[in-house]
């Protein structure tokens, strides 16, 4: 049984909310308390990326507005799963608001998204490492249920940067610690509409390249 897997992250999106800084959009996205659709740029984004590879036959798609919207635009069927939700957080969880910018008003997104890492290790996120594991190792079996295909699964930057390190190293379940020789959050998760490929033949999986 073998299987292609596209794992992307969904198009861009305005993420600067009306009347909030960019800390408090970042953490009302995290919340789910908005839930902004595809920006043009996201559904051109999403468009180039059906010229270059195809229609998918199947796409599994977070149920963001963002994923689901790039989902219509890649694949011929697409199945809303939960369980490639983003990783649960707020921003509180790893950076205060006045930790998050300079003296002048510029942003730590590199810090942030260090600390993020660091605390996600930590337990000190809403979502507990183990219970994202879990939720990793879920998806694996599911998609093992589904046929024998190419396969696009469009999640968010950070849930997808386990993932592709789970493929890399499944050790990472276990011990916690070892995520950081993957993923310490020091570059970036990947650009919109952009994510990687992995295979699965006979239960197991294997990181195959970026895209």
């Amino acid at each position: 049984m073998n299987k292609t897997l596209y794992f992307l992250r969904s198009g861009s999106y305005d993420y600067i909310h009306s009347g909030c800084d960019l800390y408090a959009s970042f953490d009302l996205v995290a919340r789910h308390i908005v839930d902004p659709p595809l920006s043009s740029l996201g559904k051109d984004e999403a468009n180039k990326l059906k010229e270059r590879i195809g229609i998918f036959p199947i796409v599994i798609s977070s149920p963001t507005r963002r994923s689901h919207e790039t989902a219509q635009i890649l694949g011929k069927k697409v199945i809303i799963e939960p369980g490639v939700r983003e990783i649960e957080y707020s921003m509180s969880n790893f950076i205060s608001y006045a930790d998050f910018y300079d003296a002048n008003g510029k942003p730590y997104v590199d810090t942030a998204r260090m600390l993020f890492v660091r605390n996600f290790i930590a337990n000190q996120l809403i979502e507990k490492y183990g219970h994202c594991m879990t939720r990793i190792q879920s998806l694996f079996d599911y998609l093992e249920s589904l046929p024998d295909t190419t396969i696009a699964i469009v999640s968010h930057g950070f849930f997808l940067k386990v993932i592709e390190s789970y493929c890399k190293n499944p050790h990472i379940a276990k011990d916690p610690t070892s995520l950081l020789s993957c993923f310490s959050g020091e570059k970036q998760t990947y650009g919109f509409c952009d994510g990687f490929i992995a295979t699965m033949r006979n239960k197991e999986i294997a990181y195959e390249r970026n895209i």
